[in-house]
């Protein structure tokens, strides 16, 4: 069997996992009594455009020779996403599974465009303009946007609502990709005052500022979940250019001291930090979400209550932040593990197609795309089981938002393009 026909059926095997999740809930969801007479017909119709969806985007992969493994892990993801989606709307009749729908539908062409770019030397050429387009979206989000929970994060165009923050994801990997890999040597020689190593602060000042701004934008707007991300990626991504202690030291006393203002300036931040360290002070209050959270997590064990069994719609944003707490109520703590190590993977290929690109802006984005990823993933999670402080993030590819679900999958894209440049010529990824 040749590499191209392997690679096709390999990615069409892959696929046909994702592609079950929705069938499953379907069939589970049509057994538990007292649904609406049309949940069937309405799971089936979500449940087969999705199965469409996922042959496509394994179709795209196969046909580019792209790594196999990363298109099958996201559309997994956001399998269980709409199973969770399909069981709110049982809960709540809210209509969420037809939108996660058209979001994923979205997202996979987001993938199928970014994993079929010819070249990406126009995202290294074009740094700061992307850069400056999304600080741009950014103010007008902060000037005009709108409001929800006390964070303004929205713009609105008619019915459609876009979050500028998580463009600023995306667009900040690539502004400090393609800085750290055109200088390089610069940033790769310290500063020395006897024994004392200093990273070379003029050169790395433009990427810190840009940082700074961002983040502090998203501090205007109170979006203070989006800033711990970005400071997160920004951290790693120097680190992976300056590879040393000092810098990660001073990020973390910049950071101590960014922490401290918010908790002594900004309201919002000392209510979820009461909440993180005792959320039964008001527990018909603020704290509220996490008490509920915790009840879900602890009444679905090991195994979970079982499909359409919990009750999801106690959990105030069950649908965003709180998605792993109505998966670990009906599914059970096995298979939020299970998604936990699904994240892992897709980090480990991400980080495997940027160890062994043989350009450095091609190395060094695969790694920032990967890190942005898993590092979402564990800020949510962390939230959720109150290891840290809630921020508001969605879990990427499971949480309902068309934003987020596109973006991860642009995102995505982007690393099947990169691995597809880590092997010019050679065997495709296995």
């Amino acid at each position: 069997m040749t590499n191209a026909s392997g690679g096709w059926l390999r990615g069409l095997m892959l696929t046909a996992v994702p592609s079950l999740l929705p069938a499953v809930g379907l069939i589970q969801l049509a057994f538990v009594a007292n649904q609406p007479p049309d949940m069937l017909s309405h799971t089936t119709s979500v449940a087969g455009i999705f199965v469409v969806l996922a042959v496509v985007g394994s179709v795209v992969g196969a046909r580019i020779g792209a790594d196999p493994t990363l298109f099958p892990i996201a559309m997994t993801l956001a399998g269980v996403g709409l199973m969770v989606a399909i069981r709110l709307d049982a809960a709540t009749s809210a209509a969420l599974a037809s939108r996660q729908l058209i979001a994923v539908g979205l997202g996979v062409a987001a993938f199928s465009i970014a994993a079929s770019l010819p070249h990406l030397d126009w995202l290294r050429r074009y740094k700061y303009t992307w850069l400056a387009a999304t600080f741009g979206l950014m103010l007008a989000t902060a000037a005009i946007g709108q409001e929800v929970n006390g964070a303004r994060l929205w713009l609105a165009f008619g019915p459609l609502r876009f979050q500028p923050s998580e463009l600023a994801k995306l667009t900040l990997v690539i502004f400090l990709a393609a800085y750290v890999a055109d200088r390089r040597s610069m940033l790769a020689t310290p500063w020395r005052f006897g024994i004392v190593r200093l990273p070379p602060l003029p050169y790395l000042a433009p990427a810190g500022l840009a940082a700074s701004l961002a983040m502090g934008i998203l501090l205007i707007q109170n979006d203070l979940g989006s800033a711990l991300l970005l400071f997160g990626i920004v951290i790693a991504m120097l680190w992976i250019a300056v590879g040393d202690c000092w810098s990660t030291g001073a990020a973390a006393a910049l950071f101590a001291i960014a922490v401290w203002l918010s908790l002594r300036f900004v309201p919002r931040v000392g209510v979820r930090m009461q909440n993180w360290l005792d959320p039964w002070v008001w527990p018909q209050g603020s704290g509220y979400q996490h008490v509920q959270s915790e009840f879900a997590l602890a009444a679905g064990g090991l195994f979970g209550v079982g499909l359409g069994r919990g009750r999801p719609d106690l959990v105030p944003e069950a649908r965003t932040d709180f998605v792993l707490s109505a998966i670990g109520e009906e599914l059970g703590l096995v298979t939020t593990v299970a998604l936990g190590c699904l994240f892992l993977l897709l980090f480990v290929r991400g980080m495997r197609i940027g160890l062994r690109a043989n350009d450095p802006f091609a190395a060094t984005l695969a790694i920032g795309l990967s890190v942005a990823i898993a590092l979402q993933g564990i800020i949510i999670a962390a939230g959720v089981v109150r290891l840290m402080p809630l921020t508001g993030l969605p879990l990427p590819f499971v949480s309902y938002g068309g934003s987020s679900l596109v973006i991860n999958f642009g995102i995505l894209g982007l690393l099947a393009r990169l691995s597809r440049s880590a092997h010019p010529g050679g065997p495709r990824p296995g």
